[in-house]
C-alpha cells in the first residue's frame, strides 16, 4: 500500500518529561559506540608504544592504571544520562509542552511563550526508540517526541515526511546486547593491553 503524502501539515500537541530525555540521549550514546571504541582502541594501542619505548616505567603508574580504566568503565555509560538530566533542567520549561506543525519545507514548535521556525535543511538526521521520534542537527540531540502524541495515520505520514528530508538513523535494536558487547571489547583491550606490559617486563629483566 502506497505511503499517504503528507498533503496537510502534520500536527501533533507534544509534552516531555526527564524519562523522554534520557531515553533520546541514550540512544544519541549508542550510535556513538562502534567510534568510542575505535578511539579506546588507537589510546591503548598508543599507550603500549609509549611505554615499550619508555621503559621501565615507574611501578606506581601500573597501580593508578587499573582502578582509572575502571572508573572509566564505570561512569562512561552514566554520561549520557547525566547530560540528558541537565539539558532537560536547563531548557526552557516553555519547550517541555509544544505544538508541532510539519509540513515539506519546515518545522515549527510553538509555546506560549516561545517559537521555532525552521527549515528541515537546518537538521541532519532521525531515529525512533521505543516511545519517540528523535532528531538530531550534526551530533546532538535537537528534537525529541513522543510517538503517543501523532495518531496512526499521522505517525505514517511523518516517517515518510522524515524519511525524506533526513538520514535515518539504524534504529537502536537490541541495544542491550550491544551495550554489553561494547563493554567486553573494552575490557579485552584493557586486558590484552596489561598482558602486552607484564610480558614486555618478563621480557626486559631477562635481558
Amino acid at each position: 500500500m502506497p505511503t499517504p503524502e503528507p498533503t496537510t501539515p502534520i500536527e501533533a500537541d507534544v509534552r516531555l518529561d526527564e524519562a523522554d530525555y534520557v531515553e533520546a540521549f541514550g540512544a544519541q550514546a549508542k550510535k556513538s559506540t562502534v567510534a568510542l571504541q575505535k578511539l579506546l582502541g588507537i589510546a591503548l594501542g598508543l599507550t603500549v608504544l609509549v611505554v615499550a619505548l619508555s621503559w621501565p616505567v615507574t611501578p606506581g603508574v601500573w597501580i593508578l592504571l587499573v582502578p582509572a580504566a575502571v572508573v572509566g568503565l564505570i561512569l562512561a555509560p552514566q554520561q549520557p544520562r547525566y547530560l540528558a538530566r541537565r539539558t532537560f533542567r536547563l531548557r526552557h520549561p516553555a519547550w517541555h509542552d509544544v505544538r508541532l506543525t510539519l509540513d515539506e519545507e519546515h518545522l515549527t514548535v510553538r509555546s506560549e511563550k516561545l517559537e521555532s521556525y525552521r527549515p528541515w535543511k537546518h537538521l541532519d538526521g532521525w531515529l525512533e526508540t521505543p516511545r519517540l521520534f528523535v532528531l538530531y542537527a550534526g551530533t546532538s540531540v535537537s528534537d525529541i517526541w513522543r510517538k503517543e502524541a501523532f495518531s496512526g495515520e499521522d505517525a505514517v505520514r511523518l516517517r515518510a515526511l522524515l524519511d525524506r528530508k533526513l538520514v535515518h538513523e539504524r534504529p537502536p535494536a537490541a541495544a542491550r546486547t550491544r551495550r554489553v558487547g561494547g563493554r567486553g571489547r573494552v575490557i579485552a583491550w584493557i586486558v590484552v593491553f596489561l598482558l602486552l606490559v607484564v610480558a614486555y617486563g618478563l621480557w626486559r629483566s631477562a635481558a
